[in-house]
């Protein structure tokens, strides 16, 4: 007896095996003509940083960073969370990371230009993204099944791990997930100790492509003990800037490098302080896409 299977039938079971080959690297690779086993990726987030501060402070290595990277500098684009949480939850679970869709700004900052990720959707299965990923829970599990070492370092309180309401970065995203007290934005050193930690990792040392974050908390309130001003902000992200060598010294030799920050913060604008509620002071931060390469930032960095 011949089984006929009607037309619908068969497309979702066709569906249904590509979403099942897709977690082969292999397959993937094939489908979508991308080869990203070389290409590792660095998201940095300084929290709390507000885009007239980046633009202000005096960060010579972060200058010198841009370029040897032939950056054209701090992009203003629109955060998509108005504290830490929601803003790193669309960046690492949908791919959609803070953005200005308006004609004269450039790609990837245009997500209408270019998207840089792009999680596969229950109604959108396509993706034209830079770094397509499979489907997957999330774009940071999306890595892992292409073979990349997911790696994070949390800094502000929403990252600790120990905490019910703050442990999903373990549980639901990174292979690998560092978060202490003494990273936090409590700690005048919490950087530094980051970065030791980092080093222990031996990233620099990783054969295979890597999907690293690090949330960087020192530029939160209380900018290490600078004061909660502009003034404060700022000299919390030139310490940051000083310590930028040590940080490229431990990370891999190339790699895309996103640096930006997850929401801005009010210091007195319209009676407002802090964050967590809108403002445009919130929502407008600064961004930078770099393609990081050990030898041009050095010779740059050799340079008066």
């Amino acid at each position: 007896m011949r089984l006929s299977v009607p037309f619908a039938g068969r497309f979702r079971l066709l569906g249904r095996l590509d979403l099942f080959l897709e977690r082969f690297p292999g397959y993937f690779r094939a489908k979508y003509e991308t080869d990203l086993s070389r290409e590792s990726i660095v998201v940095v987030t300084l929290d709390s940083l507000r885009f007239d501060v980046a633009q202000q402070a005096e960060t010579p290595n972060i200058r010198k960073l841009f370029q040897a990277s032939a950056a054209d500098g701090w992009i203003k684009v629109g955060s998509h969370g108005t504290y830490t949480l929601p803003s790193h939850i669309s960046m690492f679970h949908a791919g959609i990371f803070p953005c200005d869709n308006r004609p004269d700004i450039p790609p990837p900052y245009n997500r209408e230009k270019e998207k840089l990720f792009k999680a596969q959707l229950a109604w959108e299965r396509t993706t034209g993204a830079r770094f397509p990923t499979p489907a997957a829970p999330n774009i940071v599990r999306g890595f892992e099944r292409l073979g990349y070492r997911t790696v994070g370092v949390g800094g502000v309180h929403w990252f600790n791990d120990s905490f019910i309401t703050s442990d999903l970065w373990k549980k639901q995203y990174f292979r690998e997930f560092h978060w202490q007290e003494d990273f936090s934005e409590t700690c005048n050193r919490a950087f530094e100790n980051q970065i030791n930690r980092i080093k222990e990792l031996r990233l620099h040392r990783e054969k295979r492509p890597v999907f690293f974050f690090l949330n960087v908390a020192a530029t939160h309130t209380p900018y290490m003990g600078f004061g909660k001003s502009l003034t404060g902000q700022k000299k919390a992200l030139e310490y940051v800037d000083s310590l930028v060598p040590e940080l490229l010294d431990v990370l891999p030799g190339r790699f895309l490098m996103l640096l930006l920050s997850d929401h801005g913060e009010c210091f007195g604008e319209d009676g407002l302080w802090g964050h967590s509620f809108y403002h445009p002071s919130i929502m407008e931060v600064p961004f930078a896409c770099l393609e990081y390469q050990k030898n041009r930032w050095l010779s740059e960095r050799g340079r008066p």
